[in-house]
């Protein structure tokens, strides 16, 4: 089957919003290739919010003229997150506040899209470990606060695993 049968692909997100994109960037995509591999139709439900999604397909119009550099894992700790990705990565991720970068992580997860999800991931962890660097230790409590991670464990519990942790080292 011709990979590329339909130049202009429309995807409509979770909240109905239709957008278009590229058959060349679609690809790019894990689900939205074997959407059109197998079922060979330009109209595909994304089951992603459009804010999320008008992102993941400005990334993909970038990328399918442009390679894809890999992301260091794990990230070398005298890094900064600017000196392991691409100036065009770097720009794009840093418009992302702290909610629309988990969107995000969840969006390329979904659409199987490794770099832009790893790219994701660790603009994340450079923030947690930035968190945890400058705050020692009420850096756990800060990044719990700051990602809005519920923590159900109370201080005895806590006290417990540090216990756990440090007689496994």
């Amino acid at each position: 089957m011709d990979k590329h049968k339909h130049e202009i692909i429309k995807l409509f997100s979770l909240d109905k919003v239709e957008f278009k994109i590229s058959s060349e960037a679609a690809h790019l995509s894990g689900l939205l290739n074997d959407c059109l591999e197998d079922f060979n139709d330009e109209n595909i439900d994304v089951n992603v919010k459009s804010e999320s999604l008008m992102k993941v397909i400005e990334y993909l119009e970038h990328y399918k003229t442009n390679r894809q550099t890999e992301i260091t894992k794990p990230i070398p700790i005298e890094k900064d997150f600017k000196d392991i990705v691409e100036d065009w990565d770097y720009k794009f991720i840093n418009n992302f506040d702290d909610d629309n970068l988990l969107q995000l992580i969840i969006a390329s997860e979904y659409m199987r899209i490794s770099h832009l999800h790893d790219l994701a991931c660790a603009k994340t962890s450079c923030i947690m470990r930035k968190i945890l660097k400058e705050n020692g230790d009420n850096g756990p409590n800060l990044v719990a606060k700051r990602f809005d991670i519920e923590q159900n464990l109370d201080e005895e519990e806590m006290k417990k695993i540090e216990e756990e942790e440090f007689k496994s080292v």
